[in-house]
């Protein structure tokens, strides 16, 4: 009789052992779905902020020298920024703004920018390219007027 209590007993230690494995793994696998679930949510944050913030780039012909002052302090140069100066459809362009400008230069001060680079009162025509990936890599302007 005591060897059939001794079964009982580690067949009840061996179910509540298993439910708590089983616990803990259902656990851990809700614990990834949720990790998957909120980074979806941040993913489509960052798609929306990035949208907000370029769209108007994209072939938008109404762009004066102010937006690309703009654009360029604000992103400080990624993605790029490219510059044409000079009317028509050159590949060819005059001015470009990258990361690996260093600070002290010319091309970050703004008011070089605005009186010896960009005049104020032209039009420019801009474009976004972006790489394989479709993440955007620079924000092309071309001169109109």
């Amino acid at each position: 009789m005591d060897e059939w209590s001794k079964a009982i007993w580690i067949f009840v230690e061996l179910m509540i052992s298993s439910l708590i494995l089983i616990s803990m793994v259902v656990l851990a696998r809700m614990s990834g779905d949720v990790g998957r679930i909120q980074q979806s949510e941040i993913d489509a944050v960052e798609s929306t902020k990035e949208f907000r913030t370029y769209f108007k780039y994209e072939d938008n012909e109404e762009m004066y020298s102010q937006d690309i002052i703009s654009l360029i302090f604000e992103t400080r140069g990624y993605p790029e920024v490219w510059v044409e100066k000079e009317k028509g459809a050159s590949d060819d362009f005059t001015f470009k703004w990258n990361p690996s400008i260093p600070t002290n230069d010319k091309r970050w001060d703004l008011t070089h920018i605005s009186e010896k680079m960009l005049e104020y009162d032209n039009k420019y025509k801009s474009s976004i390219v972006k790489n394989a990936n479709g993440e955007i890599s620079r924000i092309e302007f071309r001169r109109i007027e």
